[in-house]
Order: C-alpha cells, then structure tokens, then sequence
C-alpha cells in the first residue's frame, strides 16, 4: 500500500446493473475498478445471462475509484450512473461511455 492507502495493484471495487432501450432491452452488468476502468457482462437478451465481459472505458487516470451507483428515472426510461473516488470527486454518465467530472465533495 502506499501513503495514501491505495492498493498498488487493479481490483474490481463495485458493480452496478444497466438498461438500455426498448423492443429489444439490453440489460447487463457494468464491473468498475479501482483505476477507473469499466468492464461490462452484456446479457444474451433479458432472460439470459451473458458470458463474456468486455472493456467499456477509462473513466479517469486516477486509482482511487471506490464505487459506481446507477440511478433510474420514469420506470427505467432515464437512467444515470455515477462513480466516485477515496478522494471526494464524482463523475457522472448517461452512457457508460463518457464521464463528465460533475463535482468534488470537500472532505476534511
């Protein structure tokens, strides 16, 4: 570990499940590691489990990351997912694909 408590080596931290679109509905898992790193488990359809993890982006070159949440709006039209670092800073995303780095929470 290093002076900041950070592990030296990637771990997947936290986990969240998405959807996305109608007729059909693709659903899965998204894995998120401490680096910043996505991973996503795409099921076969909404009844079917998937078998094969891809990479999806970075979200930063940080390795602080310690978890991701989603968020759903109006039965699952809208959705939201957001990812957070040791250090405070929150990121957010409609798609998975791309972070905006929304804000920073001042810890003492």
């Amino acid at each position: 570990m290093d002076k900041h408590n950070l592990s030296r080596e990637e771990n997947i931290i936290s986990s969240a499940s998405y959807s996305f679109g109608f007729a059909p509905t693709i659903t899965g898992f998204v894995f998120l590691t401490n680096y910043g790193r996505l991973f996503k488990l795409e099921n076969q359809n909404p009844q079917v489990l998937g078998k094969n993890i891809s990479f999806i982006t970075t979200i930063d070159s940080r390795k602080d990351f310690i978890n991701i949440s989603r968020i759903v709006y109006a039965e699952d039209i809208k959705q939201y997912f957001s990812a957070i670092t040791k250090s405070g800073i929150v990121y957010t995303s409609e798609n998975l694909k791309e972070w905006d780095r929304s804000s920073v929470i001042k810890l003492k």
